[in-house]
């Protein structure tokens, strides 16, 4: 399942979601197939998307339109009613109301799609040589500029004011206008000095372009803190990195990171999971305990959160029928202090991000498109 994250406080992305304060189903929809990847809403509709196809449901579940795209790996809103999809190796715009495309290109192992704060798309692929590129698109599709890469990184650019920023066996931030400038780190305890840089994974504060970073050395991996305008790595504020399910959280006291907790083996095949809030120093707010692993953390403009728990589809098939695994699936929201306020117990393993529309929250079970909301 692919997460997109999002600062949930830029006005410049299309459009942004409130989490319901209740867990009433208002309405589920059986999907043609069970093997939904991702989901986006917008005010008006729910965008699905399949191994198979592209789907849209309005607000009431009634199906509007539907596209055969194989492999529909990520999704993002445009503006003017447009809506961006990567489905195998093509990169798609479409009309949302209609589902038309209206234009597309070959996109080969592309990273998921970014809308940009210039209201771009920037993403990597590779050419029909193997040669790895970040391209720079309009939101009509044409070709701003394309800078080859010398590493293998496969994640997407993240973009902040200044212009673009990617792992390319370093830090490299890029201008709008493809300018290069290579950035160094510092080292700060926790870090080594033998780091290598995995990926940029979100950004902080895009302003001062603060980003979260994910670091690999001989001790592991490692989640920093890193100030691109100050040339230093601000905090270590995860001993374990690997780009886990994590979000930027609005707090009464600035930005707080939610993330997965690691997992404590607790005996043959019996894993203990979490989720935990952090300052940005690295101090830990709150943990809390999960039934099963994390699958998907989305937060709103509240500072409210919702987690997606839940065995994988065939760990579901192969030990519910001899012992049930009700409540190991299930749908969670969190204030930020850390108190529940809902749990919805899913009748099957959730196989789908989260998308929030106004006051209500869309998820995929075993098959079937959820609306919770308040009755």
């Amino acid at each position: 399942m692919h997460n997109t994250h999002q600062l949930l406080t830029d006005s410049w992305l299309p459009f942004f979601g409130s989490i319901p304060n209740q867990n009433q189903v208002k309405w589920k929809v059986r999907l043609p197939n069970r093997g939904a990847l991702t989901l986006l809403a917008t005010p008006a509709q729910c965008f699905v998307g399949t191994s198979q196809q592209l789907l849209s449901f309005n607000i009431q579940g009634k199906l509007e339109w539907s596209n055969n795209l194989l492999g529909v790996r990520s999704l993002i809103l445009l503006p003017d009613e447009r809506l961006c999809s990567l489905a195998g190796n093509t990169i798609s715009i479409h009309n949302q109301r209609t589902g038309e495309i209206l234009k597309d290109w070959e996109a080969i192992i592309a990273s998921a799609p970014i809308f940009t704060h210039i209201k771009t798309i920037a993403y990597t692929a590779v050419d029909r040589t193997g040669q790895r590129y970040l391209y720079h698109r309009s939101l009509d599709g044409e070709l701003l500029w394309a800078k080859p890469l010398s590493g293998t990184t496969l994640f997407p650019p993240i973009s902040l004011s200044s212009g673009l920023l990617i792992a390319d066996s370093h830090l490299c931030h890029y201008s709008f206008t493809g300018e290069p400038q290579r950035i160094e780190s510092t080292a700060i305890s926790g870090l080594a000095g033998d780091e290598t840089i995995i990926a940029p994974l979100l950004p902080v504060n895009i302003d001062q372009a603060q980003v979260i970073v994910d670091y690999q050395g001989a001790q592991g991996a490692k989640l920093v803190l890193h100030s691109l305008e100050k040339k230093t790595a601000l905090a270590l504020l995860s001993p374990v990195a690997n780009r886990p399910q994590m979000v930027i959280v609005p707090l009464d006291s600035g930005p707080g990171l939610a993330m997965k907790d690691i997992p404590i083996h607790e005996g043959p095949d019996l894993w203990q999971h979490g989720i935990m809030l952090l300052n940005l120093d690295g101090t830990t707010l709150w943990r809390r305990a999960t039934q099963s692993e994390v699958r998907v953390i989305v937060s709103d403009a509240t500072g409210k959160l919702v987690l997606a728990s839940s065995p994988l589809p065939e760990i579901w098939d192969m030990y519910n029928p001899v012992q049930s695994l009700a409540g190991d699936s299930y749908v969670e929201c969190i204030r930020s202090d850390g108190e529940p306020l809902w749990r919805w117990n899913a009748p099957g393993p959730i196989t789908s991000t989260l998308a929030i529309g106004i006051g209500c929250l869309y998820v995929i079970v075993d098959g079937n498109l959820y609306c919770i909301g308040e009755s």
